[in-house]
């Protein structure tokens, strides 16, 4: 940790990456940077969630008007479904700021352990142990040493990759948080049908929209299904459910040449009207509205 200033104060402020088919982001801050607050208040709809990594000094945030204070060594993440505010921050406050697009949020839905998402929810600012800390470190470092070689072939895919693998590091460290509790096998057990019925949503969505599609997948029933998924993560199956499918239809969106007959017709609704109804009321605003925004 000892080069970390040195190595990044030439890009302090600066945004060092931006891959725009996932929507995600990744900045090195400073305490003496006026970029964090204008971060802040950029962040727009697309944006799934937010990771902090503090590696000196202090970093002041509001979380659903809860104060929050980041220390050095310390991890802060944080959803769209969340109210965040950017407070201030110690002059010696040096770290990374990662946003993270709902199309990379819905990646990782479906591969890692529900565990980080769940235990977030109470603990969004948790110590990070040194070896792992040195580890994320490296993995942002790299957006830096790499983000002006867009000369080459495979930029876009190796900046998605180590983005990928620094958010596999920070999860684990939510994971490997989650304090031992008297019923973490029968937890276990539900986070791992709300896992599954995650997977089989992002794989059936187009076409399969009722709840009661997934709880027979699942040899559950629907109000055993539904009474799991909102007790472990507060939102009803039929609102992941949608969500998911929200996720895929504005993907499409901002990158197929698609008309909105086809998009209605590739996800399996029974008429362009009907579509842009659904699209409006989940978002505000008609898909071509969105698309021509995107």
């Amino acid at each position: 940790m000892k080069n970390t200033k040195n190595s990044a104060s030439k890009n302090f402020g600066r945004q060092i990456f931006d891959e725009k088919d996932f929507q995600s982001k990744c900045y090195m801050v400073t305490g003496n940077s006026t970029d964090i607050s204008s971060i802040f208040a950029s962040l727009q709809e697309e944006t799934g969630g937010v990771a902090i990594v503090c590696f000196d000094g202090n970093l002041y945030i509001e979380i659903d008007s809860s104060p929050i204070c980041m220390d050095k060594g310390t991890l802060c993440t944080f959803f769209s479904g969340n109210r965040f505010e950017y407070k201030g921050s110690s002059l010696e406050f040096i770290g990374y700021i990662v946003v993270i697009g709902s199309y990379f949020i819905s990646i990782l839905y479906t591969h890692i352990s529900i565990t980080y998402f769940l235990y977030n929810k109470n603990n969004p600012v948790i110590p990070i142990p040194s070896e792992e800390l040195n580890t994320i470190q490296r993995s942002l470092q790299i957006f830096s040493d790499k983000m002006g070689r867009t000369d080459h072939p495979y930029h876009k895919e190796i900046m998605r990759e180590i983005l990928l693998i620094a958010m596999y590091e920070i999860c684990a460290v939510y994971e490997q948080q989650e304090p031992n509790i008297s019923d973490k096998k029968e937890r276990h057990k539900k986070e791992e049908q709300l896992k599954e019925f995650l997977r089989l949503v992002e794989l059936n969505c187009r076409e399969e929209r009722a709840l009661e599609f997934y709880a027979q997948k699942l040899s559950l029933t629907s109000k055993y299904l539904s009474s799991n998924i909102k007790s472990l993560t507060g939102y009803s199956g039929a609102e992941w459910i949608h969500h998911i499918l929200l996720l895929k239809i504005k993907s499409v969106l901002r990158s197929s040449p698609m008309s909105m007959q086809q998009v209605a017709d590739y996800f399996h609704f029974p008429n362009a009207s009907f579509f842009g109804k659904f699209f409006k009321k989940y978002t505000g605003m008609t898909p071509r509205e969105y698309k021509l925004n995107a």
